[in-house]
């Protein structure tokens, strides 16, 4: 039979290990601080295009025929916030007869020029666009109009010179088209 300070040994050893356990649980604190950061603030950016006309082009012309040339430019300026912007021109008929298939556009972009007069104009590269002006009008998604400035940012400017033909065939006769030019910008 085990002796009384035997027993007295192995109840202390086991209050002792209940003592250890508890103690080390009760002193795994975690440590922890906490810091905040100032002035969160947030603004969306601007995507902003000037054309030096209200209406982009103004391309109005009665009783064409075939070899007379019709011409226009402007420049478009880029005055966003949202840097490297493709800035790209869209067209659409709005009406007419069909006269869009017989009109042959060419579209370069260059510096000089301005609304009403392509003097001073000096193309660069080649033309971002030439065919005829239903294949342009047709074109539906930005991914798929010309790009007549990509990579813009704030300040950057670029003239355009439209010049229109109509082609050569009696089935143009009498026909009209009414349509827009205009130019979009995204990110």
């Amino acid at each position: 039979m085990p002796t009384l300070r035997a027993l007295l040994v192995i109840v202390l050893l086991g209050a002792a290990s209940i003592v250890v356990v508890a103690g080390w649980r009760t002193s795994t604190a975690k440590v922890g601080a906490t810091t905040e950061n100032q002035a969160n603030r947030w603004s969306a950016g601007t995507i902003e295009l000037e054309a030096d006309t209200a209406s982009l082009l103004l391309l109005n012309v009665s009783d064409i025929w075939p070899g007379h040339t019709v011409q226009d430019c402007v420049l478009v300026t880029y005055r966003g916030s949202v840097p490297d912007v493709d800035i790209r021109l869209f067209g659409q008929v709005q009406a007419g007869t069909g006269l869009d298939h017989y009109l042959v556009a060419t579209i370069e972009t260059g510096s000089g020029g301005s609304a009403g007069s392509c003097d001073g104009f000096r193309p660069v590269g080649r033309p971002i666009f030439s065919g005829r002006l239903d294949t342009l009008t047709s074109r539906g998604a930005f991914e798929e109009a010309p790009s007549i400035l990509p990579h813009a940012g704030r300040g950057d400017r670029i003239a355009l010179r439209i010049t229109l033909d109509l082609v050569d065939d009696n089935a143009s006769q009498g026909l009209s088209t009414d349509f827009a030019l205009a130019v979009e910008a995204r990110p």
